[in-house]
């Protein structure tokens, strides 16, 4: 479980992709988008707080990687 954590430098990517994310629904209006808008910042959010990423860990489960591709 510990190759599920993010790196510094991730969660720094991740941090300025949702940031513009969120520039770009404020500057919309949050009432002018509908609900499903707001499903990935939220998530990416989550990720730059905490480190884990849920869509990281999903796709690792279904995309399972050979030790000689890695």
């Amino acid at each position: 479980m510990n190759d599920m954590f993010m790196s510094r430098a991730m969660r720094f990517f991740i941090a300025i992709t949702v940031s513009n994310i969120w520039i770009g629904l404020y500057l919309t209006g949050f009432s002018a988008l509908h609900w499903f808008a707001y499903v990935t910042p939220i998530f990416l959010t989550f990720a730059t707080f905490t480190g884990i990423c849920p869509g990281y860990i999903i796709s690792k489960i279904l995309f399972k990687n050979n030790k000689e591709n890695e």
